[in-house]
């Protein structure tokens, strides 16, 4: 079990300090169901109190505790004192695993903070229980702007002030229409955000504000009409386009990283931080004993899932236009694997991202041509992070695409443009061997064994990036346990195989696992 900002603390310390409760929901202390009561409390962020008077506009504390065994959500709302929410909750069974949650909405009901942690909770310790403290974190959002500058225009300024939180964001050498997305906002409501826009010589030729509210599940857009030589400008109020829910770890998405299985995987929606856990981010071999870093991004199908990304008349691509994807992890038919097909728009007066779906594709006619290219694009919940790359001139950061009409990001790893590419001809992926062993000697629950001395798996992959017939999509073949410290390389494998009760039979077993680093 993974705990992220769990603090248990020693009953004496609640007891010494106990605040007073004006929460109606509140017990009070009073057992009324299974288990002792147990003190919860969000803690904000020490600068939240006195920042842009943000501390008066959190009017809505949420507590929610679930867990498999307990059928319907213990929940209600918490008393907030200076920095610090609390709450005392009874009802809640023994047991493992009881996901403590805790939301924080402005006075517009927009989430502002948010905090979860699971514990194990054994109230027959022959004392009292301590409690739960939560650290909060400030939620962010993503801010989408639009506009047709005047070509006397090529510095915009973008400052952005969300209870005292600024940011300033400067695009270079801009002209005309402009598409362009911030992320990291912080969410709330009425956030503040300058415009300016300046000529060669820095002077601010335009400058405007307006408001916005950002949310975490949509992406807050305004759009701005400029005219030469005017001033002042106006603003229309922000439109909202929302974030497709995204979980890759149900039990339709997943094989070996199922939340039915292991209950500290990230929830629906949730972020998911690929560098920070070593379920994700793995070591193992390089076919002649080289030492390789690799994400396992779980099993994904040898036929790779259409994506549509759209070319002028000129056959240039439109570049403001996001790609659009017609399935989500868990849907049949998703892979984070894509064949890239091309869409004709003709239209010379056409508007980017006015088609943000298959069926709006179909519908105008617009003639599609496969192609032989397959991108490496894993979709995930907003604030996720894979930071490494083989090829360092990919981007790392969240690609946006359209899922009909919302937002999806993706991270993006091999693709026609990087060193690393994806081997595929016809309709299926080349799939190269990566020779494995599964921690618990049977099957992938447990995920592919490691070694308690190295710290890294004995899986080994007959090829690397660059090499012919490399691709991130490899067929795994198990071995059993007892010759993990015999598997060293490519040649050690080979023999190995030779041996029919060396090896586990997994049939179809082809795993995402692009190899970031080689040592």
């Amino acid at each position: 079990m993974r705990c992220f900002a769990l603090v248990v603390l020693a009953w004496s310390l609640v007891a010494c300090s106990q605040p007073p409760r004006d929460n109606p929901l509140d017990p009070g202390g009073t057992s009324t169901g299974p288990g002792l009561p147990i003190q919860l409390m969000a803690q904000l962020p020490l600068a939240s109190e006195n920042v842009g008077g943000i501390g008066a506009r959190l009017v809505v504390f949420r507590f929610e505790v679930t867990a498999v065994d307990i059928q319907e959500p213990i929940g209600g709302e918490m008393s907030l004192v200076g920095t610090r929410a609390r709450a005392q909750i009874s009802g809640i069974t023994d047991g493992a695993d009881r996901v403590f949650r805790v939301d924080v909405f402005d006075d517009n009901d927009i989430r502002t903070f948010t905090a979860a942690d699971t514990v194990d909770v054994d109230a027959a310790r022959g004392e009292p229980p301590g409690g739960v403290v939560l650290q909060l974190q400030r939620l962010q959002g993503t801010l989408e702007l639009s506009s047709e500058l005047p070509p006397e225009v090529v510095i915009l300024e973008v400052v952005i002030d969300a209870d005292g939180d600024t940011i300033l964001h400067v695009f270079n050498e801009v002209e005309g229409m402009i598409n362009e997305r911030i992320d990291g906002v912080p969410t709330g409501t009425d956030v503040v955000v300058l415009l300016r826009g300046l000529d060669s010589a820095t002077q601010v030729l335009i400058e405007t504000q307006v408001v916005a509210d950002v949310r975490s599940e949509l992406v807050s857009h305004i759009n701005v009409p400029l005219e030469t030589g005017v001033l002042n400008v106006t603003a229309n109020f922000p439109t909202y386009i929302p974030v497709a829910a995204i979980d890759r770890f149900s039990d339709a998405a997943a094989t070996f990283f199922r939340r039915s299985d292991d209950p500290s995987l990230p929830g629906p929606g949730a972020a998911i931080d690929f560098d920070d856990d070593e379920r994700f981010l793995l070591k193992g071999v390089g076919p002649n004993r080289e030492q390789v870093t690799f994400y396992h991004f779980d099993v994904r199908d040898p036929v790779p899932a259409p994506v549509y990304f759209f070319f002028d008349r000129r056959d240039d691509l439109i570049a403001t236009q996001l790609p659009v994807f017609n399935v989500l992890p868990g849907e049949e038919g998703y892979n984070d694997f894509w064949q890239v097909f091309q869409v004709r728009v003709l239209e010379s007066n056409y508007l980017a991202n006015s088609l943000t779906s298959l069926q709006d594709i179909l519908d105008g006619g617009h003639e599609i041509v496969s192609t032989e290219e397959v991108i490496n694009a894993v979709m995930v919940p907003p604030g996720s992070r894979a930071s490494k790359r083989f090829d360092v001139a990919t981007p790392n950061a969240l690609h946006n695409g359209w899922y009909q009409g919302q937002i999806v990001k993706y991270l993006l790893f091999e693709n026609a443009s990087s060193a690393a590419q994806v081997d595929f001809s016809g309709e299926r992926i080349n799939t190269p061997l990566m020779y494995g062993f599964f921690e618990n000697d049977r099957n992938e629950t447990e995920g592919f064994a490691i070694d308690t001395a190295t710290e890294a798996t004995h899986n080994v992959f007959s090829s690397l990036p660059g090499l012919e017939g490399y691709a991130p999509l490899w067929a795994v073949q198990i071995f059993r346990l007892a010759v993990f410290d015999r598997v060293q390389d490519v040649a050690s494998a080979l023999e190995e195989t030779s041996i029919e009760e060396n090896l586990i039979i997994v049939p179809n077993l082809f795993v995402n696992a692009p190899i970031v680093e080689i040592q």
